[in-house]
């Protein structure tokens, strides 16, 4: 991994998941840092009844909540038979290769008032010999980074020789119709896994009650 994991920059992978010739995985920008220093907003504060933490729905004063904040899935596909032996192979190819995401930008989002959103739809080049690695964080991190900018990203190489995903923004309809299926299952996901197991309320704390 890489050892420049700057604070907003890296998503958090919360879905992961492959079937043959598909690979899915979701993430969400939890690392990032709302109009507070870092260390500051790392930190999980005892205050005047209760805990304050970035996760917890923002402050009492505006009620903006830090978390949850962008969304981002990759669908990649891609199958090949190979068989053969002693340098004889042959290949089929039953799945071409193609490689998808999609990012969600999400605005003030307030309690029980749904937030303003943005959605934007990338690809990538791909092929049978690139590899997802890192478990697609820097591949979505890029994917983000581009959906940002609202441009075109060129290969960047690190020291270590690892090669930035090459993304560029597409229309809608320039997305088949079953990868967009795909990616917005995986955000349903995502969003659920998020507002399942970050932020206030007494529920998870609530034990049962144990019959008498």
């Amino acid at each position: 991994m890489f050892t420049n994991n700057q604070a907003g920059e890296y998503p958090s992978v919360l879905f992961h998941r492959s079937h043959r010739g598909q690979l899915v995985i979701g993430g969400a920008m939890l690392n990032r840092f709302e109009n507070e220093g870092m260390e500051e907003a790392s930190q999980a504060v005892p205050s005047s009844g209760g805990w304050r933490t970035r996760f917890d729905g923002g402050t009492a004063r505006t009620g903006v909540q830090d978390l949850p904040c962008d969304l981002v899935a990759m669908y990649v596909e891609g199958l090949i038979h190979i068989s053969g032996y002693e340098g004889a192979y042959d290949s089929e190819v039953e799945i071409e290769p193609s490689c998808y995401a999609v990012v969600v930008f999400r605005w003030m989002e307030r309690k029980d008032i749904k937030p303003r959103e943005q959605t934007l739809y990338l690809q990538s080049h791909f092929s049978f010999c690139d590899r997802v690695q890192h478990d697609g964080v820097y591949d979505m991190k890029n994917a983000v980074k581009v959906a940002t900018q609202k441009g075109f990203q060129r290969d960047l190489n690190d020291r270590s020789g690892f090669v930035s995903r090459r993304w560029h923004l597409v229309g809608k309809k320039n997305v088949p119709g079953h990868v967009r299926q795909v990616l917005h299952k995986t955000l349903k996901t995502v969003d659920q896994t998020v507002d399942d197991n970050f932020g206030q309320g007494k529920k998870f704390f609530q034990l049962p009650e144990r019959r008498k």
